[in-house]
């Protein structure tokens, strides 16, 4: 039973990734289109200024997105796909309660 839930958590491994890939992508995208929006800055204030929000509010989401998969979501992934001696010990379960709190807590906030 303990090598099939091992393998089942193998797939929540399997969408953490390419969450990560698909933020880390996102913020590269918004920070070259930031760049592009201080060149425009200096033509139109009006308009850039209210891209420029527009695309900072989108980065933070990006970040916070992120944030979750690489320190929430992915140690716990690893955690569950340990050998049960490993997570029966308390700090281990300890840690990954306290960080699918805040997970938790992060999709709360959105």
């Amino acid at each position: 039973v303990d090598n099939l839930d091992r393998a089942l958590e193998f797939f929540w491994f399997t969408e953490i990734v390419p969450v990560i890939w698909r933020e880390t992508r996102t913020l590269l995208r918004l920070q070259r289109q930031s760049s592009e929006m201080d060149a425009k800055l200096a033509e139109d204030r009006v308009v850039a200024k209210e891209g420029k929000a527009s695309l900072d509010e989108k980065r933070k989401k990006a970040l916070i997105l992120l944030f979750k998969a690489l320190v929430c979501d992915l140690p716990c992934s690893l955690y569950f796909m340990q050998p049960l001696r490993f997570k029966n010990k308390r700090v281990n379960k300890a840690w990954c309660g306290l960080l699918g709190l805040l997970a938790s807590l992060i999709s709360i906030h959105q």
